[in-house]
């Protein structure tokens, strides 16, 4: 990947090959769009529902209705405003952490997932961690032999790594991909490029060990 890194994305990488150690808040993936987006078209229906009322009662000669169905109408609009901010707000507070270094990328206390098990970021359909359908997510593909190395992780583990490992009537999916999740400054396709630049870092051996 050769996407260019913002600034917040060069301190990390930075930190990294300085220190050879970096860790990396990350957030939920989307939690605020999917809530705030459910909010704003909720609010357009009761805006289009109240100007309705309006023109009706207007037509009818009812003035004072209307205007304090007007009124009802902004201050649902700025009552909506408001919850979008602290939405969003909220699904960028962080969640959890990676450490990445010389070895490999470690997330929640699990791993590290060597480097060398890690192939470079793709987008790819996987399924929906909490119901039946799918997204299109940014992954790190995991190698044969990593994917061979992670069976004997415990489910839970694996589910850390990848939250669409859910478990089956066959028992635990395998675990094929590490998903990459959004920073409170990063999107997943801007952390995506830090990953790529630190794996390569560390296959070429600039990433110096801690000491």
């Amino acid at each position: 990947m050769t996407a260019l890194i913002p600034d917040p994305g060069q301190r990390l990488l930075g930190e990294l090959l300085n220190r050879g150690t970096v860790v990396v808040p990350v957030t939920r993936i989307g939690a605020a769009w999917v809530v705030g987006g459910l909010s704003a078209a909720a609010a357009s229906v009761a805006l289009l529902g109240a100007l309705g009322v309006v023109l009706v009662l207007t037509q009818e000669g009812g003035t004072g209705a209307a205007l304090a169905v007007a009124a009802g109408t902004a201050l649902l609009l700025a009552v909506t405003v408001v919850a979008l901010v602290l939405v969003r707000r909220g699904g960028h507070r962080p969640v959890g952490q990676w450490v990445l270094d010389a070895r490999g990328v470690t997330v929640d206390g699990v791993g590290p997932v060597p480097w060398g098990d890690l192939l470079p970021p793709e987008h790819r359909m996987e399924s929906a961690p909490r119901d039946d359908g799918y997204r299109r997510v940014l992954v790190m593909p995991l190698t044969e032999a990593g994917q061979q190395r992670a069976l004997g992780l415990a489910p839970a583990q694996r589910r850390v790594l990848n939250e669409a490992v859910r478990p089956t009537v066959w028992g635990p999916r395998p675990l094929q991909t590490l998903l990459v999740r959004p920073t409170p400054e990063l999107s997943q396709e801007e952390l995506g490029a830090v990953l790529e630049q630190s794996r390569q870092a560390a296959l070429t051996g600039r990433v110096p060990v801690p000491r």
